[in-house]
């Protein structure tokens, strides 16, 4: 894997200025996520630009948009629900062996750790927004208690509670 792009390489290629750059890289200390919200707060760059610029700079795939619908059930009964919330993250795709992960903070190593014993096999982080990840998390939860329901009220039916 090849070097990760500068915060200040990705702020220039959605169209910041070399002036505007400057400016913001004085007032965030060297931060590069700073930089990012120094620049969104300005009005320089929207959300998912934003969103993109710091996950890009992090080496990891940024996410916008999760379709509870099309989470793997089986991923989802590894993870508590108030695991997920608690940590805002929300498992929402496998590629290969490896369990996709959004999280609000990809740095969250702790989390990160405890998601590989959980699922025992390699998980890898991605970036969305806090709001995209409780959505998702409260609409894929929440259809799996669906089926959990369906599931009791037709055992109830059949007399086998």
């Amino acid at each position: 894997m090849g070097a990760l792009p500068t915060t200040e390489s990705l702020l220039a290629s959605h169209g910041i200025t070399a002036e505007a750059l400057t400016s913001l890289s004085e007032r965030s200390n060297g931060s590069g996520i700073k930089l990012v919200r120094l620049a969104k707060e300005e009005g320089l760059l929207d959300e998912t630009a934003a969103l993109e610029v710091m996950a890009l700079s992090l080496g990891i795939e940024p996410v916008t948009d999760i379709d509870p619908q099309k989470i793997p059930p089986h991923i989802l009964e590894a993870v508590p629900i108030q695991f997920a919330k608690r940590n805002k993250l929300v498992p929402f795709r496998e590629s290969g062996n490896t369990i996709l992960v959004a999280f609000a903070d990809p740095k969250d190593i702790k989390a990160l750790s405890d998601l590989r014993v959980l699922y025992g096999r390699p998980v890898k982080a991605a970036l969305a927004p806090e709001r995209v990840i409780l959505d998702a998390t409260n609409r894929a939860y929440e259809m799996g208690s669906g089926d959990a329901g369906d599931l009791m009220e037709g055992i109830a039916e059949k007399g086998l509670d």
